[in-house]
């Protein structure tokens, strides 16, 4: 079922301005999307790279469904978390938590630094000559994670469905944030974005997922008796290493996280307007850089996943009638609908 984000009974969010803006805090930095040069939106928060030789300080146990892990130090003594690209879709992972991590950054929400690496010096052949990407340790006393539902009255929790959206981060739950105290203050972060794009915990998406939710009561008790409406859009995976990714169908408010939270049911359009606003402020320059930043071996890759982002949020911006801004050099962009 669509939700509308025009809803007249969903309530206000409470932290907003008398211009309906968020104010700097805990989750999100007014960042000047217009003052942050391609260059510098395609750094994003990873602006001092892991030097190897890579030391393994941990090594969980293997898990059907995730990726391989462990927790290293690099030479220079820094803690990351290094995910290594699945063996059917190399450079996959990494390149959508590259491109993920450095939007949600440029449009101001926290998020760690993470790096695409080739792992050198472990001395274990799980790892070592392995692409894969290194999620920097988050500064400050860790205190576990935070449940959107908690904050579902905050615009811009509300705002980061529409976000996920964009991004098809169908991972955006409570136990990919993380919560740490830092300086004097709590400091509120997404983390783990493997589930991005064409993605979903570095293997290709599945049809269905972004049309319902992992679980479904409804969609299970109508389809127990043949009358689920069969969501899933005869699409094919692009390639190994962007996966299930296109434009083409994409409808914003019917989009579905795996697991459902009262934050994003509780999106208003008023809340949708103002980040859309800020996703408008993206130029084609940044979000080229961005995904230059995933280092797809094959240019194709590259610029499909590039023209794909900026047809999706033509989508988006067009529902909620805000125009993009465009920088200098950019060229018109055409909707895939």
């Amino acid at each position: 079922m669509r939700v509308s984000p025009s809803d007249p009974n969903r309530p206000a969010a409470w932290n907003v301005d008398e211009n309906g803006q968020v104010h700097d805090g805990s989750f999100f930095t007014n960042r000047d999307i217009a003052a942050v040069s391609p260059e510098a939106a395609g750094i994003g928060p990873a602006a001092n790279p892991p030097v190897g030789p890579w030391k393994v300080l941990k090594k969980p146990d293997k898990h059907a469904f995730k990726l391989r892990r462990f927790l290293g130090e690099d030479a220079t003594g820094r803690k990351f978390l290094v995910k290594v690209d699945h063996e059917d879709h190399p450079q996959g992972a990494s390149a959508v938590s590259a491109v993920a991590t450095r939007v949600y950054w440029l449009l101001g929400y926290n998020v760690p630094a993470e790096h695409i690496v080739t792992i050198e010096g472990t001395g274990d052949e799980d790892f070592d000559g392995k692409r894969g990407f290194a999620s920097e340790f988050i500064p400050g006393d860790v205190k576990g994670f935070w449940r959107f539902d908690w904050f579902r009255f905050r615009r811009e929790v509300r705002a980061i469905r529409l976000v996920a959206a964009w991004l098809d981060d169908i991972d955006r739950t409570d136990s990919n944030t993380l919560l740490t105290f830092h300086g004097d203050r709590n400091l509120y972060y997404l983390i783990d974005f493997d589930s991005s794009l064409g993605l979903w915990q570095g293997r290709a998406k599945l049809p269905w997922m972004g049309h319902r939710h992992a679980w479904d009561p409804n969609w299970v008790l109508l389809s127990t008796i043949g009358l689920a409406p069969n969501p899933i859009i005869h699409h094919e995976p692009v390639s190994d290493a962007v996966g299930l990714l296109y434009a083409d169908d994409f409808d914003p408010f019917a989009w579905k996280q795996q697991i459902a939270n009262s934050a994003f049911r509780l999106m208003a359009r008023s809340d949708a307007e103002w980040i859309a606003r800020r996703m408008a402020q993206v130029s084609r320059e940044q979000l080229a850089a961005i995904v230059h930043a995933a280092r797809y071996s094959n240019p194709e890759d590259e610029r499909y996943v590039l023209e794909t982002l900026m047809a999706r949020r033509v989508v988006i911006l067009k529902q909620l009638g805000i125009e993009p801004i465009p920088s200098p050099t950019q060229p018109p962009v055409v909707s895939a609908q």
